[in-house]
């Protein structure tokens, strides 16, 4: 009896389980469902299960449950600020995929365009300094100097490509 048991859920014909048996996670909330702040609120809060995916696309049962107190908020009146904070306040600065541009994460916004014109300085003050500095307009327009030796080598290859 037990191998038949066991043969006929190898098989899949032994009953489902009763429906309150299941564990499933709540199936997600569709797209169409939520309203566009909700989800821009969403792209924006990290969740704590997935590496870097916000809780509007993540499939996590934790993240569904964060998107879910969201709607919550937003049905309430709270503004995106006021929601924030509140996940900020459980979760900390890191809950945020996009940092704040106050304090030390000012330095995050700051960085990029700072490092982008020093280095813009640099390169420039590197060309000024192999060119010898400004370029006169009519310096362009004169003939290179060559020595008495590099002469002598033009005159004899002219002559050859005349013969």
């Amino acid at each position: 009896m037990t191998n038949t048991l066991f043969f006929a859920a190898m098989v899949g014909l032994a009953p489902p389980p009763p429906a309150s048996a299941s564990h499933a996670a709540p199936a997600p909330a569709s797209v169409e469902a939520q309203s566009p702040e909700v989800f821009a609120i969403g792209e924006q809060l990290r969740c704590p299960v997935c590496q870097g995916m916000p809780i509007a696309e993540s499939p996590s049962s934790m993240a569904q449950d964060m998107m879910q107190r969201v709607r919550d908020m937003h049905a309430q009146g709270k503004s995106r600020e006021e929601i924030f904070n509140y996940f900020v306040a459980r979760y900390g600065e890191w809950v945020l995929l996009s940092p704040r541009a106050e304090g030390f994460s000012l330095t995050v916004w700051l960085a990029p365009p700072l490092a982008l014109v020093v280095g813009a300085a640099i390169w420039w003050w590197w060309l000024r300094k192999r060119t010898g500095g400004p370029v006169s307009p009519g310096a362009s327009a004169q003939a290179p100097r060559f020595s008495a030796a590099d002469e002598q080598y033009l005159r004899e290859i002219r002559r050859e490509v005349e013969k």
